[in-house]
């Protein structure tokens, strides 16, 4: 039995915002690299527990940008958002997205689903941190400077890691709308930036 792709999308995006929230609240902001050797039990007792933020709920009225949200150890034990009662807005032209918590430059960890119109590519451009991304539906690629062909074709349950500071592009293939779940574990923000 085949299950239906929103289903599969909403389960997706809770366990991966459960884990985003889990790794925030334990200080786990950065990726494990090859070259870097960290002690995760010495960063979970010192990393502060971040202040989370989150869009309006729908039945606010107001998209008017981020809010206030309970922190997980004050607020309500379940909080869930139906796919079809998230606020998308656009980010940029055939770029939306709905946040999970946090928002665009604002210096707060952010996780947020982004939706990108079949055909649209975005050019060359940076972000301050490092961020993780899963491709959820569609047809997505992500690249480099350098990398031949664009890089690979990454379908649902891809994933990747770019670290920040590094320019990068990205491209919806199509013929459908592309998902991603993406993470920024210490702050989201984007900068075009000119070829060398």
């Amino acid at each position: 039995m085949k299950s239906h792709p929103l289903h599969v999308f909403a389960t997706l995006t809770a366990a991966l915002a459960t884990l985003s929230l889990a790794a925030c609240s334990h200080g786990l902001d950065k990726a494990p690299r090859p070259d870097r050797q960290t002690d995760p039990a010495a960063d979970l007792q010192t990393a502060p527990r971040p202040v989370l933020k989150a869009m309006p709920q729908p039945d606010s009225g107001s998209n008017s940008g981020p809010t206030e949200s309970p922190s997980p150890s004050t607020g309500p034990s379940l909080v869930r958002t139906p796919v079809e009662e998230a606020m998308f807005g656009q980010l940029l032209p055939g770029a939306n997205v709905s946040f999970v918590y946090g928002g665009v430059g604002l210096g707060v960890p952010t996780a947020q689903v982004a939706r990108l119109d079949a055909g649209v590519s975005f050019g060359r451009h940076i972000h301050t941190g490092d961020y993780h991304a899963v491709v959820i539906e569609g047809n997505f690629q992500h690249w480099e400077d350098g990398e031949p062909d664009q890089g690979p074709v990454m379908m649902a349950g891809s994933t990747f890691f770019q670290a920040g500071g590094v320019p990068h592009y990205d491209a919806c293939l199509g013929p459908e709308t592309c998902v991603v779940y993406v993470y920024f574990p210490v702050s989201a923000d984007f900068e075009f930036v000119p070829a060398e």
